[in-house]
């Protein structure tokens, strides 16, 4: 019930800061979020949280875990185009100050295509799974 409503929290407040679409995917143990931010010619940035939704990872999360979550995430996003992947020039943890969520800033040097994208997020500490979410 709590994972719940902290799920309804984290949508609301992302709804009210911004006016582009929340895009989601979601399992049993964890919830992606993407929300398009800025983009430039040059330049092409994402807001991304995850939200681990599981008791069971909950109780195994541990601060050695969230600690890898947060200063070891410079290869767990990347953007797919057909079979090229692109990686990002910064991913910046952000320091939400929520419970069971990690909050990152995603920002690619490059102008990506209209269509076909999607950002993959390769959780290395918690499930070992591969999320996908279409951009576009």
């Amino acid at each position: 019930m709590k994972t719940k409503i902290i799920l309804i929290l984290i949508m609301i407040s992302c709804a009210c800061k911004s006016t582009n679409n929340v895009m989601q995917v979601s399992d049993q143990q964890i919830a992606l979020q993407v929300v398009s931010l800025d983009e430039s010619d040059n330049e092409v940035s994402f807001k991304a949280r995850v939200v681990v939704t599981s008791k069971d990872l909950v109780a195994k999360l541990s601060s050695a875990i969230a600690q890898k979550m947060t200063y070891q995430s410079d290869s767990i996003f990347y953007i797919t185009y057909g079979k090229q992947k692109i990686f990002p020039a910064l991913i910046q943890p952000v320091a939400n100050g929520v419970a069971n969520t990690f909050e990152y800033l995603i920002d690619f040097d490059c102008r990506l295509p209209e269509k076909g994208l999607v950002m993959v997020y390769s959780d290395q500490y918690l499930t070992k799974k591969t999320y996908q979410l279409i951009l576009n």
